[in-house]
């Protein structure tokens, strides 16, 4: 039994990879009004877009076959700042039933600062659809300092219709409230007790505690912290990375360079213009390029246009390319992608977003209720 359970929190835990493989990607649920801030502590800090005109977004992705658009998942984000609640229904279509059938819904509660526009995560629950009801699927809880600097992120799963606590995020903070240090904290099952997984440590520029220029990463062995890779920035006027490094560590001492990235960005430091990716020959000692992205924008500086090259043979050879489109508010309205063949570019996919319900079914996904059911083993049972 205990190994049946621990198999099924791997898998949940694979289901719910992000860049620290447990915990969940929140950024990706969010409408595209809310931006990410990265420079912050966590998943928890999100800047509001200028364009405040928008609380609805339903966003249908679609690929192109056989000369006709096929329905592949949609979106439904709906936000409420007199509430301070985000709801984000995602949904895959079923071509037997030709309907769209409900996956997951994230339900956000938050905080906002209107001085700096920002939300401020303070629950986040993830639900599974069941075929009847959603099923509460995980449960998270922030907390925050007198200053408003995040130092706690509390998760729970459902296991069989019994809330378990699975992981814990602790976070130190500098005197702007970014990160010193993060840890992160898995359950284990047998003893209940949180034990130590994973850790960031944190470096900024000296006198600028908002230039972070290190992130060196750390696994735990039982009984002591093993060094395992770090990432090395320089940045410019507006704290844009311009030069990333990711190495890898091993043993703990033996530090081998892996990726890098160097970006330029137009007059004012702040929009990105191009990427060049890198990796390292370790034959050759050496970095070789392997591909560029580039950026071209909107006269509201919205994106317009971004290329992906690979790198072969000494040029540089299209790979991918998306077109945005947007409305008179400068709201997207469709983004297209595009896939190089030896004739040229292809349609590949497109993802249409609407910001008014439509006249047919947009509300039916989205129930405020939930139920706890059995969901062992499988949680997407």
């Amino acid at each position: 039994m205990k190994k049946l359970l621990l198999l099924f929190v791997s898998f949940l835990f694979a289901t719910l990879a992000v860049s620290a493989q447990s915990k969940p990607d929140v950024s990706k649920f969010m409408p595209d009004f809310i931006k990410f801030d990265k420079a912050r502590s966590g998943d928890a800090y999100f800047t509001i877009d200028r364009v405040l005109t928008t609380s609805y977004e339903d966003k249908i992705t679609q690929n192109w076959v056989n000369n006709a658009w096929v329905n592949v998942d949609r979106s439904i984000d709906q936000w409420d700042t007199n509430t301070g609640t985000i709801e984000s229904v995602s949904m895959v279509w079923d071509t037997l039933s030709g309907d769209w059938i409900n996956e997951m819904k994230m339900f956000v509660t938050f905080a906002q600062n209107l001085t700096d526009s920002t939300l401020r995560f303070l629950t986040l629950d993830m639900y599974m659809w069941d075929n009847s009801a959603w099923v509460l699927f995980v449960n998270s809880v922030y907390t925050y300092d007198s200053n408003n600097f995040l130092v706690e992120i509390n998760s729970s799963v459902n296991l069989g219709g019994t809330i378990m606590p699975y992981i814990r995020v602790v976070y130190t903070n500098n005197s702007v409230g970014y990160p010193l240090t993060e840890v992160e904290e898995n359950v284990n099952f047998a003893t209940l007790l949180f034990e130590n997984e994973e850790m960031h440590i944190y470096t900024y520029q000296g006198g600028n505690p908002k230039y972070l220029t290190n992130d060196l990463q750390s696994e735990w062995n039982g009984s002591a912290w093993i060094d395992t890779s770090k990432t090395n920035y320089t940045r410019n006027s507006k704290l844009k990375p311009t030069v990333e490094i990711e190495s890898d560590i091993y043993g703990g001492a033996t530090v081998l360079d892996a990726n890098k990235t160097e970006s330029v960005y137009l007059a004012g430091d702040d929009l990105l213009s191009s990427e060049i990716r890198y990796w390292w020959n370790t034959a050759g000692t050496r970095w070789d390029i392997g591909g560029r992205n580039t950026y071209t924008y909107t006269t509201f500086n919205k994106l317009d246009v971004m290329l992906m090259e690979n790198y072969m043979s000494g040029a540089y050879v299209p790979w991918l390319r998306t077109t945005h489109t947007y409305d008179g508010m400068e709201r997207e309205i469709l983004e297209q992608t595009e896939i190089y063949v030896a004739k040229g570019f292809e349609i590949y996919s497109r993802t249409t977003t609407a910001y008014t319900p439509s006249a047919v079914g947009d509300e039916s996904p989205i129930l405020n209720g939930f139920v706890l059911e059995q969901n062992y083993p499988n949680p997407f049972n």
